[in-house]
């Protein structure tokens, strides 16, 4: 069972110069896998960012140049990373994994950005939405994860899809599931395994809750990375 650093940029981590520090301390624990979400803005720009508004703000990114979010940051004394300036940091110890947050995504630019890294066998790409999902099955990305999880933001569809995780991975040409911890049963992950599915559960801070899906067979823990223990 392989750890994923979770959300490695986030309002704390929003630099290069804070970022090679945090991978640099991730490294020495071992961990070889980070995530992070990326939103588009209005532009078609990708940015380092787990929300779709702005904290403190009115805004949504999605409604936003990439050049009036840099602004807005700007403002509020806060950092924006692109994907790019974010992928130029990550060294080639690492694989990525990339949720997309945007159910419009431009997959053709995004695939291009990723491309132009030489490094699409070390990304996993993972969407709650099947739709990204299936537009990255042609693609060099081989490990695609559906994402599920049920709460009050989610619409009856996504809720659907998390009530069948391994029917709705497999209809959009996903090769694995990274469901919610409060979804996880045994059953699930030995049904998944059968239909050759990887597993990775979210958000996973207790160790023995790790523990007991380790037991259980899960192949991936996504967790938030507590730098200050490092």
């Amino acid at each position: 069972m392989e750890i994923i650093a979770h959300r490695i940029v986030n309002s704390d981590i929003n630099t290069q110069e804070k970022l090679s520090e945090i991978l640099l301390k991730i490294r020495k624990r071992g961990i070889e896998i980070v995530e992070f979400d990326i939103q588009q803005t209005k532009d078609e720009e990708f940015v380092v960012y787990h929300d779709r508004r702005l904290s403190d703000s009115d805004y949504n990114i999605n409604d936003c140049t990439l050049y009036n979010l840099k602004k807005e940051g700007q403002e509020k004394n806060f950092s924006f990373l692109t994907l790019e300036e974010t992928l130029k940091i990550i060294s080639e110890d690492f694989r990525i994994q990339i949720d997309v947050k945007n159910s419009e995504t431009n997959i053709d630019k995004l695939l291009g950005i990723i491309d132009s890294f030489q490094i699409s066998e070390r990304i996993i790409a993972s969407s709650f939405y099947p739709q990204i999902i299936s537009k990255l099955s042609g693609s060099k990305i081989k490990k695609r994860w559906l994402l599920t999880s049920i709460s009050r933001r989610r619409n009856p569809t996504h809720i659907f899809y998390a009530l069948s995780p391994i029917r709705t991975a497999i209809s959009c040409l996903a090769n694995g599931i990274a469901p919610h911890q409060s979804l996880v049963t045994k059953k699930i992950i030995k049904k998944a395994h059968k239909k050759g599915l990887t597993v990775a559960i979210w958000t996973v801070n207790d160790k023995k809750l790790e523990k007991k899906f380790g037991s259980w067979g899960a192949d991936y823990i996504i967790k938030d990375t507590n730098i200050s223990e490092a």
